[in-house]
Order: C-alpha cells, then structure tokens, then sequence
C-alpha cells in the first residue's frame, strides 16, 4: 500500500476492489462530507473510517485539515497544535484502542458549530477508564498524550472508554 494515499484515493480503491479489479486490502468504507450536514446545530465536515495502519495518520489528518479549509472553519490553535492533538487522539485509537489490529478500524467524524471544531475519534477496542488527572511529574518517554490533548482542548470520553471528543474553540476570520 502507498502509505501517503489520501482517503479520497482509499476511497477511489475501495470502488475498484468492490467491482472486482482490485486485490489491495483496503478500508470498505471511506465517507467524504464537505456540504452542509446538520447533526443538532453542528455542520459534519467528515465522516469516516480508516484501518488501523500506522503510516496513514498523516493522510487522515490531512483529510480533516482540508475539509477545514474548504468549510472555513478556523481554531484558536496553530496548524502545528491542531495537528499534534489530533495525532495523538489517533494514536491512541490505533496503539491502545485496535493494538495495531488492521482487520480493526479508527472512526472520525469532524464537526463544527458556531463556537467550537469537535473532532471525534473512536476504535473499536475494549477502552479504557479514562483518567480525571494526569500526573506529569515523573518524565517517560512515553504517556504524555492524554496531557498534551488537555493543553489544546477540551476532552471527553464515551462511557466505554473507546471514543474521545475533542472541543476547540473556533475564531473568525
């Protein structure tokens, strides 16, 4: 698989193989919202599911971050920020969430109202009990994630564990 192939090319794949001409195992499903889709006052940028691969994180961040530019949707963080947190919710998904299963698969949705960019991101592991704290004082090489979230947004988990919403104040422009 080309590991920088973007979901629109997933998705191109995804008809091919469906159709019988392709044998590259890709996702079944890839959803591309760019109108206006009202879910209770918010608008559905994106909505989609990719397989647990770790090389493809870039391309999934790349597909929120152009469906921001082509909404005009604005965050109170720099790209470098908004890319860090999403990252991490991704990783997170894939690492702890799917352990790398790619028969497995991370959901996004990305949705956004006059106030705030809501990103979404669900796997379909087990989950976790989430922490309400996070001590940072001890440094590891790993573990920082959930921190480094909090700092840019504000988080909430699903009862079960396996889905985090992450809220991020909009601006104008």
């Amino acid at each position: 698989m080309n590991t920088g192939c973007s979901a629109v090319r997933l998705a191109r794949f995804v008809r091919d193989e469906e159709a019988g001409s392709s044998n590259l195992p890709i996702p079944k499903t890839v959803i591309l919202l760019s109108e206006d889709y009202m879910l209770h006052s918010k608008m559905t940028l994106l909505k989609a599911k990719y397989p647990t691969i770790k090389e493809i994180r870039k391309s999934i961040i790349d597909d929120i971050m152009n469906q921001l530019t082509i909404n005009k949707v604005y965050v109170a963080l720099d790209n470098l920020e908004l890319y860090l947190v999403i990252d991490e919710a991704i990783t997170n998904a894939m690492e702890h969430g799917n352990v790398w299963d790619h028969n497995k698969y991370v959901h996004v949705m990305v949705q956004a109202d006059e106030k705030q960019l809501y990103v979404t991101i669900t796997d379909e592991g087990k989950g976790f009990k989430h922490p309400d704290s996070h001590d940072t004082s001890i440094l590891q090489p790993r573990g920082r994630g959930i921190f480094i979230m909090k700092q840019f947004a504000k988080i909430l988990w699903n009862k079960k564990g396996n889905s985090i919403t992450m809220a991020i104040p909009t601006v104008s422009r």
